[in-house]
């Protein structure tokens, strides 16, 4: 059966999320391959819609960057805490030193 663009644009979106009959999803793959027109359209779906559970690469490629920022950005913040302490016990010890050096305990 040959369906045409029409029914296709119409079948489209139910193609798209999936909620379309096996049989209607075969067809309008086949009509997907000989079809530019209903190719553009169908890529157009998948350019603006996201829907749920649909990942694009793009939005997959931002999350990953956006939780490597954060992994990096905590280590960041860790060493620099570890260093302001590493650095207040030296001045604490220097301090603790000189005092006892002059004073005794």
């Amino acid at each position: 059966m040959k369906l045409s663009c029409a029914v296709i644009e119409d079948l489209l979106p139910f193609y798209y999320d999936g909620t379309c009959s096996q049989v209607s999803r075969e067809e309008i793959e086949k009509h997907l391959t000989d079809c530019a027109s209903c190719q553009r359209m169908l890529w157009r779906f998948q350019k603006e819609i996201l829907l749920p559970g649909k990942e694009t690469t793009k939005d997959h490629a931002l999350e990953s960057l956006e939780k490597e920022w954060k992994k990096r950005t905590r280590e960041k913040i860790f060493n620099g805490v570890i260093l302001a302490v590493f650095f207040g016990a030296v001045v604490l010890g220097i301090y603790a030193s000189m005092h006892y050096s002059l004073y005794g305990w």
